[in-house]
């Protein structure tokens, strides 16, 4: 008994602090620089340790309301790496999935409580409560899988869309993602069931869900670091950055680009800013609303910042509009203006702004180069 207790312990205690480490150091890096995902990622930690402690105590103490409390964390740890995908994929959730999980998980929870308190309360038999036990079990088995999978998938497209310069560390992150995700799910699934169906063996099984998590947890956290130090990996699918150009708006000058894919063909400097500085005047004039601030074309979107007091234009070319380019491009603009101020006075000597590279690296430093 001693044993069992020592050993169930340690199989609590190993994911927890692998977890634990991997937080503090996201906490870290979420405060530096507010990347979005990264602190989805430890809230993401957070629940799965939550649901890992109680699923142990509940163990440990034979408590059935620790029982349902891990299950619901389960829950939340399920909802939330959906949600992490959804982001990293898209920048947004999809409200069809949030109300699919909301049913499903409400259905859940209903399930888990009646099959442990529908005797006591007289709205099941034994018999009933038992085989409500064995569709939760399965249930929960099955969703498990599925997650595994879509995890598995979302790491095959992370890596598919790599430039060849992140594809070392996507694919390493992929494969870990196969040998520590599936591996393990299959496992828990398989001890989850003995748990339920084969009340012989309840220990057996319970050490083998819990040995299956850590090596499950382990893949997840090294997946956790390889994103932390390569954090533009989290920034592949939402959208592609081709171009930043800055304009000198009286006389359409480019003065500065920085081109990031340069797989894409792009037009000539001054062809661009000359067609862009037509498009502005003219719905500046004609429907006097003030700057175009977005232009969307059917392959990409033209992202605009603006300074009126040294008479300059910023346009980013990329895939799609997001919050955090248009928050970098309004940084890059005030950090362009502080460090060349002198210069855009006359700029016609466009030597002079080569060193924005720098700044290009330091305000969008998540943007991947193709």
């Amino acid at each position: 008994m001693l044993l069992d207790w020592v050993v169930l312990t340690v199989d609590v205690l190993v994911p927890i602090v692998e977890l634990l480490i991997v937080s503090i150091v996201g906490i870290n890096l979420f405060i530096k620089e507010k990347h979005q995902a990264i602190g989805i990622f430890v809230f993401v930690a957070f629940v799965w340790m939550s649901s890992i402690a109680t699923k142990g105590a509940s163990l440990l103490l034979e408590s059935t309301p620790l029982l349902i409390m891990s299950e619901l964390f389960q829950l939340g740890y399920m909802f939330a790496i959906v949600y992490l995908i959804d982001v990293m994929g898209r920048e947004s959730m999809d409200m069809r999935k949030v109300s699919i999980m909301l049913i499903l998980g409400t259905a859940f929870a209903a399930l888990m409580i009646v099959s442990y308190y529908g005797v006591e309360l007289g709205i099941v038999s034994s018999e009933g409560a038992l085989l409500l036990a064995s569709v939760g079990t399965i249930f929960d088995a099955l969703v498990t899988l599925l997650i595994g999978l879509v995890w598995l998938f979302f790491n095959a497209r992370i890596h598919w869309n790599a430039p060849n310069s992140l594809k070392p560390y996507s694919g390493a992150a992929l494969v870990i993602a196969m040998v520590t995700g599936l591996g393990p799910m299959i496992l828990l699934i398989i001890g989850s069931l003995l748990d339920t169906l084969l009340t012989g063996i309840p220990f057996t099984a319970t050490v083998l869900m819990f040995e299956a998590v850590i090596v499950h947890v382990t893949g997840a956290v090294v997946i956790g670091f390889i994103w932390i130090y390569k954090i533009s990996l989290l920034y592949i699918l939402p959208y592609k950055a081709f171009r930043l150009t800055i304009i000198e708006t009286k006389g359409g000058l480019p003065l500065y680009t920085h081109i990031w894919n340069r797989r894409e063909g792009m037009a000539d400097d001054a062809l661009f800013s000359g067609m862009l500085q037509g498009i502005g005047m003219i719905l500046k004039e004609t429907m006097d609303k003030g700057n175009v601030r977005e232009i969307i074309l059917d392959e990409a979107t033209l992202i605009l910042q603006y300074n009126e007091q040294y008479s300059i234009a910023c346009m980013l070319v990329t895939t799609r509009s997001s919050q955090w380019l248009k928050r970098s491009l309004a940084y890059f603009v005030d950090e362009f203006i502080a460090e060349f101020a002198d210069h855009l006075v006359s700029p016609s000597e466009i030597w002079r702004f080569k060193s924005a590279s720098e700044l290009v690296t330091e305000c969008f430093p998540f943007v991947v180069e193709y």
